[in-house]
């Protein structure tokens, strides 16, 4: 099998790809950053159907009665101080583009504004993930049958894949993917346990020092072999 490379950007390990010529069984891997596949509603549908736990989403308006709800439920004895509780203690996060990905087309609100300016604009609870404001996230990377976690971290941004980023790979050796999601490279990343973002295109900056180029493809070639879930093949 020749496995080839069709995508919008390059990465470190794009030239351990094969070249096909006409007589070749081929594969072709699609790795796109602006893929339409999904919208972050979408996604979120996907990943809460999948079973795993997500802030709460919909149009401002929406997620805005649910957080009111739950919170004034919980503390009803608050209640005379709800505009002054709505607008300094709840956030939600704006999604200008629900296709964006690694922290673009997107803003943290307080939600009195965002009922005033983005009433049916999709949005999520934001959920804090640091003391300090600043952005901390877990990643679950697969690349074909293989995971890695990765601790990411921004010194200066309130999303954690902006501004001064660092990250933590915490498995040097891969776990074994439960294969949850047919697909051949994928990342869920996670806030304080919430799954907030399904990206099928991520980028492999963190492997790179521990991972050769050559084992990247032969991890998606594996995969491509062990199902018959692919996005193009072509026998000659």
């Amino acid at each position: 099998m020749k496995l080839i490379l069709r995508s919008d950007f390059i990465d470190w390990y794009d030239y351990a790809f094969d070249v096909a010529t006409s007589s070749d069984d081929v594969v072709i891997f699609e790795r796109f950053s602006n893929s339409r596949e999904y919208t972050r509603r979408e996604a979120l549908d996907l990943l809460k159907n999948k079973g795993y736990y997500t802030p709460l989403y919909g149009t401002v308006n929406e997620v805005a009665e649910k957080m009111i709800d739950q919170f004034f439920t919980s503390f009803p004895d608050l209640i005379e101080f709800k505009h002054k509780i709505i607008h300094d203690l709840m956030e939600v996060v704006i999604y200008h583009d629900e296709y964006g990905h690694r922290g673009e087309g997107k803003e943290i609100l307080q939600l009195d504004v965002a009922m005033k300016e983005y009433p049916d604009k999709f949005c999520v609870k934001y959920i804090p993930n640091s003391p300090d404001g600043l952005g901390y996230s877990r990643r679950v990377l697969v690349v074909g049958n293989n995971m890695w976690l990765i601790d990411y971290w921004s010194e200066n941004d309130w999303r954690s894949n902006c501004g001064d980023v660092h990250w933590k790979v915490l498995n040097k050796n891969p776990l074994r993917s439960s294969g949850t999601f047919k697909y051949p490279m994928y990342a869920i990343d996670f806030v304080q346990g919430y799954a907030i973002d399904f990206n099928t295109a991520p980028g492999l900056e963190p492997l790179k020092e521990i991972l050769p180029p050559d084992d990247v493809v032969k991890f998606i070639k594996e995969y491509y072999q062990s199902t018959a879930v692919h996005s193009s093949i072509n026998k000659k």
